[in-house]
């Protein structure tokens, strides 16, 4: 496996509910992840609360198990995991070149 990336990121495995609801399991490091911030988004970006989404792609090594009910701590602030991981594919080689996975939370 190619070390991409300088970050280590853990993944939290949640064993009961969703997102606010849930207890966090057991914990993995990952190091290789490549983190990419996303803009704040400013359509639910609340100025009166002052609460904003904050959201970033993680490249995770190819391999890594990172599911849509995990939770990931990123530069020591967890974020919840949106949508589905996507396996990123060469369109030269079709190897495998991670996986791809939106992080994001609601901060205020």
């Amino acid at each position: 496996m190619k070390r991409r990336g300088s970050e280590t990121v853990t993944v939290t495995r949640r064993v009961s509910g969703l997102h606010a609801d849930s207890t966090a399991g057991t914990s993995f490091d990952v190091d290789g992840c490549s983190v990419l911030p996303d803009t704040v988004d400013l359509e639910t970006q609340n100025f009166e609360q002052d609460t904003s989404a904050i959201t970033f792609t993680v490249i995770f090594p190819t391999g890594t198990d990172v599911r849509p009910s995990d939770m990931v701590t990123v530069r020591g602030v967890v974020y919840d995991v949106e949508g589905i991981p996507v396996v990123l594919r060469s369109a030269i080689t079709g190897n495998d070149a991670g996986l791809q996975v939106k992080v994001g939370a609601i901060t205020g």
